[in-house]
């Protein structure tokens, strides 16, 4: 499952959402979340679904990575 997260959307709702994506003191509301989901499946065995992978990243964080990469 991947997940969008804009926190604060309802404050936000009127402004254009280009703007949301590029401009810096907006992007710092985005995260984007990856969850994996495992089930073993198993004649007579009641299993519940477990999350097995787990990797969440705020958009500006990202930015941030990049920008501080060296140049090839």
């Amino acid at each position: 499952m991947v997940y969008h997260v804009l926190n604060g959307l309802k404050e936000l709702s009127d402004k254009d959402i280009d703007l949301l994506l590029a401009a810096p003191e907006y992007r710092k509301n985005f995260t984007i979340c990856n969850y994996r989901f495992v089930k073993e499946f198993t004649a007579g065995d009641k299993n519940h679904w477990i999350i097995n992978y787990i990797n969440q990243n705020k958009v500006i964080d990202i930015d941030n990575e990049r920008t501080d990469e060296p140049d090839e």
